[in-house]
């Protein structure tokens, strides 16, 4: 059979189930090109520029005005927050500005992954490293040999990567298709594509896609912090919208994405050593979330979100008359959890009174009153 031939590696096998079985997508609606990193999937998605509110795939005045009627009081998930950051503030305008008359591109960022730990499929050789997808939302081929992408949009063009121009084997992109970039600072590493960055994933940064020419804009993303397996991508696919996607898909169909991230919890009293007792209050400030806690210092939650069996829902403020353990945790329903957050209280008779303290000094005359004062 013609297309087992192109499956050469136990590679390409994963890559292949992983891209086609995982989306839950029939076998029919999956076309495997002679480019086995490639997987091509009929869309209808259309891609505008971001920064293009009206949808007209244009970045203009029109777009700017209805910038400025949303910011900065639009709830949360508008269309006008155009990273990802759940706030509409100066970095979306300037992502709009950057794109400024910009038109409907389309070769575009899709998604990506800034920390990738054990997301299938590994890199030809084994590896968990980070990795890039592009999307053709266009009718034709597209070769994107000789193409730039960055992830320091400031540095000379000699610095920024560009895609090899003798291997259109690797570097054409089907219609409605897909290329897998592996963004690891080995630029030797073979078979596949390999950029010369890693990306940030503690801080954020831009990467930028850019023509052959070192001058053209094809797309960008400018993202914040990112987490352990959990990708930032265009959802729905192809779409002007990024979400965190808890379920990456590699050169496949976006999709498993959250609504937005839970905002971590607050306590209003910090960690530290108390005489006398007094109430915790816990405090979200994402609208619907509920929060769990436990004072025995475990889990309020499982690895699924689900409230562990030692937990307790949250709803008046935590009493702490002993030295307390207290944790807590956000969840909210479509939405990635906090995670949890931790505050230790002691008290300094329970540490006197502890069976780990040396009774002949606690209790000595001389030195047992002055325990107070070297705690």
């Amino acid at each position: 059979m013609e297309t087992a031939k192109k499956v050469r590696s136990l590679w390409s096998v994963i890559l292949m189930g992983v891209m086609g079985l995982s989306t839950g997508m029939a076998q029919a609606d999956l076309i495997f090109e002679p480019n086995e990193y490639v997987v091509t999937i009929a869309l209808d998605e259309v891609y505008c520029p971001r920064g293009d509110l009206n949808g007209d795939c244009i970045v203009d005045l029109l777009d700017l005005k209805l910038f400025l009627s949303k910011w900065p009081n639009d709830p949360e998930q508008s269309d006008a927050d155009f990273n990802g950051d759940l706030r509409i503030n100066l970095s979306d305008y300037n992502i709009l500005a950057k794109n400024w008359l910009q038109k409907k591109s389309l070769l575009m960022i899709n998604e990506f992954l800034a920390r990738n730990n054990t997301i299938e499929p590994p890199d030809p050789n084994g590896q968990y490293d980070d990795w890039i997808e592009l999307y053709n939302a266009g009718d034709k081929p597209i070769d994107v040999g000789g193409i730039y992408l960055t992830d320091d949009l400031d540095a000379p063009l000699s610095q920024w990567w560009q895609f090899p121009t003798d291997q259109p084997e690797i570097t054409t992109i089907q219609p409605h298709g897909y290329l897998l970039i592996w963004a690891d600072e080995d630029t030797t590493d073979t078979p596949g594509l390999h950029a010369s960055f890693q990306l940030e994933a503690d801080n954020g940064e831009d990467v930028g896609l850019y023509d052959s020419d070192g001058i053209t804009l094809l797309d960008s993303i400018s993202f914040g912090k990112q987490y352990s397996d959990i990708s930032f991508g265009r959802y729905p696919n192809g779409n002007n919208n990024w979400r965190y996607l808890g379920v990456p898909t590699p050169g496949a169909l976006n999709d498993g994405a959250y609504l937005g991230l839970v905002a971590d919890t607050t306590f209003s009293v910090d960690r530290g050593f108390y005489e006398t007792a007094f109430a915790v209050e816990i405090a979200c400030a994402t609208e619907g979330a509920t929060i769990y806690y436990t004072i025995d210092g475990s889990a309020p939650i499982e690895p699924n979100d689900n409230p562990a069996a030692t937990s307790h829902e949250y709803s008046v403020p935590v009493e702490i008359t002993q030295t307390t353990c207290l944790r807590a945790a956000a969840v909210k329903a479509g939405w990635k959890s906090t995670n949890i957050d931790t505050h230790t209280y002691i008290f300094l008779e329970d540490v006197i009174a502890s069976d780990v303290m040396n009774t002949a000094i606690t209790q000595d005359p001389i030195y047992g009153p002055q325990m107070r004062d070297v705690l």
